[in-house]
């Protein structure tokens, strides 16, 4: 934590004789003001990081997910995460709050709803000459869809609005992951990953689980242990 010293000290704003008084009896008050000054630092520095914090490009790094969680379109950097290490065919299970929705401004839910499928979405993308506004989020969404299934897990997104976006809606992630184990079976393993974007998943032996309505789970130890993926 930085102890940015104001501008003009503290002790300087004393009227000259109680600091020539000081002086003369050891210069008690002026230390006294030295630790004042420490803290008015620390309090000043804090406050401008809370304004700074609002923004991604000066947040502090632990800010990073929490920004990423409200916006809909950051969610695709945590599915993207998970896409590391899942299976074809398998299951990611993203769970982000996307206050903000769809964001109004750039050209990303456009871009999403103009073609009926992810396959679509990517065909369409690789075949343009140019490249349009936040075609990336999608590219990387659309690429990442037509590997695995994705399901959302929030409170701000309708039914209808991930619909439009080529995802489905759990309302429940621990029935989720049971009714995807049961669907692949005693083989189906699990990852979780709280940082999303944040972390980097790879696959190491795999270790046995306890059985989940009689179905054996297993998982892969991640680099740290939200999307959670199954596959």
């Amino acid at each position: 934590m930085s102890t940015t010293p104001p501008t003009q000290p503290i002790y300087s704003l004393l009227p000259a004789i109680y600091r020539s008084r000081d002086i003369l009896q050891g210069s008690q008050l002026s230390a006294f003001y030295e630790v004042l000054e420490s803290q008015y630092g620390i309090v000043r520095d804090n406050l401008m990081q809370l304004y700074a914090d609002q923004f991604i490009e000066t947040c502090a790094p632990w800010v990073i997910p929490y920004i990423g969680d409200l916006i809909g379109y950051q969610s695709v950097k945590g599915m993207s995460a998970a896409s590391r290490i899942i299976r074809d065919g398998g299951m990611i299970i993203c769970a982000a709050e996307c206050r903000d929705g769809f964001p109004d401004h750039g050209s990303y839910r456009e871009v999403l709803q103009s073609a009926a499928t992810p396959q679509a979405l990517l065909d369409d993308i690789n075949s343009r000459p140019f490249t349009v506004p936040d075609q990336w989020q999608v590219q990387i969404q659309a690429q990442i869809q037509v590997r695995s299934r994705v399901v959302m897990h929030t409170s701000y997104l309708s039914d209808t609005d991930l619909a439009e976006a080529h995802l489905s809606q759990t309302p429940d992630i621990s029935a989720a992951i049971e009714e995807e184990v049961r669907r692949i079976g005693p083989e189906a393993r699990i990852c979780v990953l709280p940082e999303g974007p944040q972390t980097i998943p790879y696959l190491e032996t795999a270790r046995t689980l306890p059985r989940v309505n009689g179905t054996a789970a297993r998982r892969a130890a991640p680099s740290s242990a939200p999307p959670t993926g199954t596959g």
